[in-house]
């Protein structure tokens, strides 16, 4: 779904809604490798996919950030799961939240290819990955339904997005602010360089 460096087109978006997708998370993606510093951010949420919010915004699509819970059951055992909030996927401080940018009518994540690298500071036990989430996750929203809390072990691969948080959503972004105009103007200058 990545598109090659070097060729992402005018501002004016296509009809072709996974197209763009494909163009927004290239450019994103692009931009966050050509970094100097990308080892400094590379797995945190509100910095990889901010840089998508921004890839849509420089190709004229509609996109905002949202700040919400995340659920991935990523093995058959009880305890193989990813989860960005508490034990009802909701988003609470500190860190148990997670970041996504909706580009039009789609929930993109771009942070799921780091996703196994928390068991090395969660101090959790760690994760039987039988199944790797998508490096992309794009997801029409409207196919998103309201968190239940399972009466059973799901199905490796199972994912959910949603407990949306504005409040908190601003306190993070704000806490974080000074940071993004850098990530802003690394974006919109990558997109210039390449056209």
């Amino acid at each position: 779904m990545t598109k090659k460096t070097g060729s992402f087109g005018s501002r004016r978006k296509t009809t072709d809604p996974i197209a763009n997708l494909a163009t927004v998370v290239g450019l994103a993606r692009s931009a966050l490798d050509s970094f100097y510093a990308a080892d400094t951010f590379p797995a945190q949420c509100w910095w990889r996919n901010t840089a998508v919010h921004y890839a849509a915004e420089e190709l004229g699509i509609p996109s905002r950030l949202v700040l919400g819970g995340m659920f991935y059951q990523a093995g058959s055992g009880a305890d193989d799961i990813i989860v960005f909030g508490d034990q009802d996927v909701r988003p609470v401080l500190p860190g148990l939240f997670h970041v996504w940018a909706e580009v039009g009518d789609h929930l993109v994540d771009i942070t799921s290819p780091y996703w196994d690298t928390l068991d090395d500071y969660s101090g959790l036990q760690p994760v039987n990955w039988e199944q790797r989430p998508p490096d992309v996750i794009a997801i029409q929203r409207s196919r998103l339904k309201p968190w239940r809390t399972p009466t059973r072990i799901l199905p490796p691969g199972s994912l959910w997005y949603g407990n949306r948080s504005e409040p908190l959503r601003e306190q993070v972004l704000g806490a974080v602010s000074d940071l993004l105009p850098l990530l802003r103007t690394l974006v919109r200058n990558h997109r210039e360089a390449a056209a």
